[in-house]
């Protein structure tokens, strides 16, 4: 059974899961989500497998706490989490519902070394509406074999702002043998599919 792992699930509504529903005996999924309240809806999204684990915390590019902030009036049936307050602001969040909270953070060298202990990783999904790159560059990859990663690119220097930390972590991929997959069914106009 080959290895998924998606980073920021959110409500479960997306890419990823669609992908697995399609040939779900294939994988195993590692579901990351820091928003609690969004468990129920990642359960009832990925009922048709038992071949997966939810996480509750966040990806980071340290060990410890980060603060995170979500809209409460969608009781984890949400789409925008983030490390950056105005990224939910821009994606039109009512202010009101905007809360702060303190959520505990590994980096992805502890989440695939000491909690999933799986070397070889077929998708890595990441999608932590402004964080990815932050994630990225912390990331030595010469100690795990990814295949593919897909990250939302979109928002790498802010809310809706592609630029420098983008092109950053695209020498840094490239610099462990990625080359972006632009044949990827993945790729599209919010996500970069590098493949090794």
């Amino acid at each position: 059974m080959k290895t998924i792992i998606q980073i920021g699930v959110a409500n479960a509504e997306d890419h990823v899961r669609d992908f697995v529903v399609k040939t779900p005996n294939d994988y195993f999924v590692y579901l990351v989500e820091p928003v609690k309240e969004s468990n129920t809806f990642i359960e009832s999204a990925y009922s048709f497998t038992p071949n997966k684990s939810i996480f509750n915390f966040a990806i980071s590019n340290t060990n410890g706490y980060l603060d995170l902030f979500y809209n409460t009036e969608s009781g984890g049936n949400n789409q925008h989490a983030s490390v950056n307050y105005n990224h939910l602001v821009v994606h039109g969040n009512p202010i009101d519902f905007i809360q702060k909270i303190k959520v505990p953070c590994i980096d992805l060298n502890t989440l695939i070394n000491f909690i999933i202990k799986q070397k070889e990783i077929e998708y890595l999904f990441i999608d932590t509406e402004g964080h990815d790159c932050d994630i990225l560059l912390n990331t030595n990859f010469s100690y795990f074999d990814i295949k593919n990663i897909i990250f939302e690119y979109t928002h790498t220097d802010g809310p809706f702002d592609k630029g420098q930390k983008y092109e950053n972590t695209k020498q840094h991929l490239m610099s462990f043998g990625y080359i972006e997959n632009s044949k990827s069914e993945f790729n599209n106009s919010n996500n970069v599919c590098f493949t090794k």
